[in-house]
C-alpha cells in the first residue's frame, strides 16, 4: 500500500511540475516571443498557430522583397535594374 501511494505522489508531483512550467511558458510567449523566434524558432512556427498568430501579409511581402534585395546585393556589389524596382518597391511599402 505505502509503494503504491509513493509511486502516486510521485506521479502527481511531476505532472504539476510539468502543468506549472507550461503554463509559464504561456504567459510568457507573447512577451518574449521575439527571444523565442530567435534561439527556438521552430517552436515559434508550431506554437503560433495554437496561439492564433498569423502574419500580416502585407508584412510578409515586405520581407520577401528585403531577403531578395538583401540575397542579390550579397551576389552583387551594385544594384541592377531590377535590384533598383525592388528598393523603390520598398520605399512605396
Amino acid at each position: 500500500m505505502e509503494r503504491t501511494t509513493a509511486w502516486w505522489e510521485k506521479a502527481t508531483a511531476i505532472f504539476a511540475l510539468l502543468s506549472l512550467l507550461i503554463s509559464f511558458f504561456n504567459l510568457t510567449y507573447i512577451p518574449m516571443r521575439d527571444f523565442y523566434l530567435h534561439y527556438v524558432p521552430a517552436l515559434v512556427e508550431h506554437y503560433d498557430p495554437l496561439k492564433g498568430i498569423t502574419s500580416h501579409p502585407f508584412t510578409k511581402t515586405y520581407l520577401e522583397t528585403v531577403n531578395e534585395l538583401d540575397h542579390e546585393l550579397s551576389e552583387q556589389r551594385e544594384l541592377t535594374v531590377k535590384g533598383k524596382e525592388r528598393l523603390s518597391t520598398l520605399r512605396d511599402q
